[in-house]
């Protein structure tokens, strides 16, 4: 059954809303300034009232050591990485900016990151870091001019690709953002984040498939709200129970976030799965 039109206005503004701050960056931090060793998940607010913010801790900034031990879901270390040496003035930099950036000053954030940069111009975390400070000012362009930068830098680094990815999604380039998840997907195939990009990016370009389901399927492993996006695309393929099933599974975990767009198109949703299950006891058995 198609969802008719009030229930496709819900789904697309419950879409756009998740990809304003549902999906955030992936973040790095070089071994020399990492401050700890876990992901940290700093805020993505948005002026707009009808941006949803899903939530930091269900899909937040990665920020991830350029080089030492991995464990998950950090990325694999790159050439790049392991043979660049940050000099130690734009590693202090570095750090200054991250302090900034912790306290909430952007600009001094910003500020910083460029003194990395020109001290160190493949210094491939602070470019990736200062292109997600310009997104978190909903100056996209500027960020899409990083990231594509620190892919230049390094073309095997999973991050930037993601990044820019998201970028794309806050731009409607839906199919330029799909190009570039389907990159870092390729890049890491064990991440569950890059899937999750992917997995978006379909659903919003109206490119729901087999492929984007298991995209999504795999990065709910991780994020929780991979399964509001799974019933977003199932909605519109028309396949309402699943979408109903997916919805219950985000609300069991969804922490008090995002619960006021699932409960809502939940609530839509049952009605439709009701009268499909009448009408299937109704027929006739042959």
């Amino acid at each position: 059954m198609i969802p008719n039109r009030n229930q496709r206005a819900l789904v697309r503004a419950c879409a756009i809303a998740v990809i304003a701050s549902g999906i955030s960056c992936a973040q790095t931090y070089s071994s020399e300034t990492r401050p700890h060793p876990g992901p940290a998940w700093p805020r993505l607010a948005q002026s707009d009232p009808t941006y949803w913010n899903i939530g930091d801790e269900l899909v937040g900034f990665d920020r991830q050591p350029t080089s030492g031990a991995r464990t998950p879901p950090y990325p694999i270390v790159t050439l790049h990485e392991l043979a660049h040496h940050v000099p130690n003035r734009a590693a202090k930099e570095y750090r200054r900016a991250l302090k900034a950036d912790h306290k909430g000053d952007k600009e001094g954030a910003i500020s910083h990151f460029q003194n990395a940069i020109s001290l160190d111009p493949e210094f491939s975390a602070a470019i990736n870091d200062l292109g997600i400070t310009y997104l978190e000012l909903d100056k996209t362009d500027l960020a899409i001019e990083q990231f594509s930068r620190a892919i230049i830098v390094d073309p095997r680094a999973v991050l930037p690709c993601s990044n820019l990815a998201i970028a794309y999604l806050r731009q409607t380039r839906y199919r330029e953002a799909e190009r570039t998840a389907r990159r870092a997907v390729d890049i890491d195939r064990a991440s569950t984040h890059g899937p999750l990009v992917l997995g978006v990016s379909m659903v919003l370009g109206d490119r729901f498939n087999g492929e984007a389901e298991r995209m999504l399927t795999k990065a709910s492993m991780e994020f929780n709200v991979a399964k509001l996006w799974l019933s977003v695309g199932l909605i519109h393929r028309g396949n309402i129970a699943e979408a109903r099933d997916q919805l219950k599974a985000f609300l069991a975990e969804a922490d008090n976030k995002g619960v006021e767009i699932a409960t809502p198109l939940l609530h839509q949703l049952e009605p439709v799965v009701a009268l499909q299950l009448e009408v299937a006891q109704m027929r006739p058995n042959h």
